[in-house]
């Protein structure tokens, strides 16, 4: 999955903030229960008022990532 989200934070740069949580570190604890976290790999795309827009659990494929960005960037 590493190729497809480090391409997508490539073509949505300077739009959308990537950031990457440790599923393993306990000082991820406190933001894993706040985003109802519980399996490896999640992908999960906030609005700017951290309000939960997509969610994507196990291998995605990069058009279903894009699909909901793009909607979420022009306003839908």
């Amino acid at each position: 999955m590493a190729p497809v989200v480090h391409g997508l934070e490539k073509k949505y740069a300077g739009q959308i903030e990537f950031v990457y949580l440790d599923a393993v570190d306990d000082a991820t604890t406190t933001l894993r229960n706040e985003l109802d976290y519980r399996s490896y790999p999640s992908f999960i795309l906030l609005d700017g008022q951290g309000d939960e827009i997509g969610r994507w659990v196990g291998k995605v494929q990069k058009s279903d990532f894009t699909v909901v960005i793009d909607a979420m960037l022009a306003g839908g």
